[in-house]
């Protein structure tokens, strides 16, 4: 029994009990040892399972039967957390156990100054069975990566590595929130197969005028080599346009020898003209000559009249004549000159209508091929947001736990069965099916390769 001075009201004394046993946890709240963390072989964690107070940690110190004695103190950045009780004690990098006992030896060091029921003022002498020091809330854990929520998470005794990302709301199901991975990546592979299509497309329009453009009259089977699409569709298209070049270059031929016998028969009339005219212009010549002799008896006035007017109207048919004719020669120059132009054009303008439409093509290409690139970095994004693990042989989630451990930043590779401590970052990352996909592919070769009976 301690000595108490006159006149106060004590509590009664008891033996003190295992004041470390009062005060023993471990971090996840349970005698059972961690799972052990993915290190490198041969290699041990060489962590003890007792938890170490840090700051950010709240201590509460309660007396038993008095509640208005009841008090809560934060870790502060120093270390030292304050309980009027015991005053401001350093407990930062201690054991539970070690910071319940010195708190308990500085709480009962001094007796305390309490009302009574009848309303007077006692001191009270407190003994370690009636102090209890304990963690009413550790600092937080916080995610970060392929979850729903990242950011904080409240800790508690035994949060393990699965848990943490359930209260994270699982693997990424809605992580932007704004679209759909599953929804968003089916939408990009529509769009991967529309853009491969236009661009078969492009290309066989580009194969087929450069066919035009070289005057042949088959299809270069190379223009849709690599376009990963269904081969009968590329057959198809291959097939109709082929069919398309044969009936351009039928029409072509066909216009050329139309233009062709228009400019031969413009010829032929030309000539037929121009002998007319030789021959109209030698009647002329002739009916003058005749004029002028009729002109010359007249003045000798052995003459008709008739005659001499027969002769004048001769002569003037004859001069009608061949202005007719001329016109005509000239008309028909004409028409042949225009027949000939329009020969030649024919060529001319088709061969600068396919290169337009070459250019057109070239451009539009270059387009697609843009669209497919950004539609592919687009898709593989996706599906890295894909929200579900991609399971399998080879394939699972990363997790990587970052911890400060006695001042030291302590990176661990973990596994969803990893017990958490108040304070960690977990880390969490999906193999996209891509990835899986490729280290399969990996290992395949790999065992091909050591079974192979030449090695």
């Amino acid at each position: 029994m301690r000595d108490i001075p006159p006149g106060l009201i004590t509590v009664p004394l008891r033996r003190l009990a295992l004041a470390a046993a009062i005060a023993t946890v471990t971090f996840d709240g349970v005698s059972a040892q961690s799972p052990p963390t993915f290190v490198p072989a041969g290699a041990s964690l060489g962590e003890s399972t007792s938890y170490r107070l840090n700051p950010g940690d709240v201590l509460e110190i309660s007396v038993r039967g008095f509640s208005e004695l009841r008090q809560r103190g934060v870790i502060e950045l120093d270390g030292e957390v304050s309980l009027p009780l015991a005053g401001r004690i350093a407990v930062a990098d201690k054991t539970i156990a070690e910071a319940q006992a010195q708190i308990v030896r500085l709480a009962t060091a001094k007796p305390v100054r309490q009302k009574t029921a009848d309303g007077r003022e006692a001191l009270i002498v407190l003994t370690p069975d009636d102090v209890n020091v304990a963690v009413v809330e550790y600092r937080p854990v916080y995610a970060l990566g392929d979850v729903a929520k990242p950011g904080e998470l409240p800790f508690r005794p035994g949060l393990t590595a699965r848990q943490a990302i359930a209260l994270a709301g699982g693997f990424d199901v809605m992580r932007y929130r704004l679209v759909n991975p599953f929804l968003e990546s089916a939408d990009m592979k529509a769009r991967q197969e529309t853009l491969w299509t236009d661009i078969a497309k492009v290309r066989i329009l580009v194969a087929r005028l450069q066919a035009e453009l070289d005057g042949r009259s088959s299809l270069d089977p190379a223009a849709l080599r690599g376009i990963p699409l269904d081969p009968e569709f590329i057959a198809r298209i291959f097939a109709t346009e082929s069919e398309l070049l044969k009936r351009r270059s039928v029409e072509l031929a066909t216009e050329e020898k139309h233009l062709s016998i228009l400019a031969q028969l413009a010829e032929e009339r030309h000539r037929t003209l121009n002998a007319t005219l030789a021959n109209e212009r030698a009647a002329e010549k002739e009916d003058s000559r005749a004029l002028a002799e009729l002109l010359e008896f007249s003045k000798r006035g052995a003459v008709p009249i008739l005659r001499m007017v027969d002769m004048r109207r001769n002569a003037f048919a004859s001069s009608s004549r061949v202005l007719q004719a001329n016109a005509q020669h000239e008309l028909a120059g004409r028409e042949r000159e225009e027949a000939i132009h329009k020969l030649e054009r024919l060529s001319t303008t088709r061969r600068t209508d396919l290169l337009k439409e070459m250019q057109e093509a070239e451009i539009t290409i270059n387009s697609l091929q843009a669209q497919l690139s950004a539609n592919a970095e687009k898709l593989e994004h996706t599906s890295l947001l894909q929200s579900r693990l991609v399971r399998g042989p080879g394939a699972s989630v990363g997790i990587r736990l970052f911890r400060a451990d006695h001042g030291a930043q302590r990176l661990i590779e973990a596994t969803e069965n990893t017990s958490l401590r108040p304070g960690d970052t977990i880390e969490i990352s999906l193999q996209s099916a891509f990835d899986v996909e490729m280290s399969r592919g990996r290992r395949l070769v790999g065992n091909l390769q050591t079974s192979d009976p030449a090695r």
